[in-house]
């Protein structure tokens, strides 16, 4: 196992920061963005059918996303829906070893 950039590095990122080049986004100024357990996020592409990364759908999150908040420490005029069935692409593969 070769370490990444990360595991070699002493700097540790701190919950919250942001982006890098990033701005402040406006309430409402992206409605198809889904809060999946603070951890991962996802796109609204259907009103039934939400796209998120692959290494995202792991039995630690939760089944549940949180759609239409602006800031995570206020829910209030968002959404909150099931996460009926998760579906990886056929050629995903958590092995860290895979070029």
């Amino acid at each position: 196992h070769q370490p990444n950039a990360v595991e070699n590095s002493d700097r540790r990122l701190k919950y919250g920061t942001k982006i890098v080049g990033g701005t402040n986004a406006s309430p409402g100024e992206y409605p198809f963005f889904a809060l999946w357990d603070e951890q991962c996020g996802a796109s609204v592409i259907h009103d039934d059918l939400l796209l998120s990364a692959a290494h995202c759908n792991v039995p630690q999150l939760g089944n549940s996303v949180v759609v239409g908040a602006y800031n995570i420490n206020n829910l209030s005029g968002a959404t909150e829906r099931r996460i009926v069935q998760k579906v990886n692409h056929p050629k995903w593969d958590d092995d860290p070893q895979t070029p």
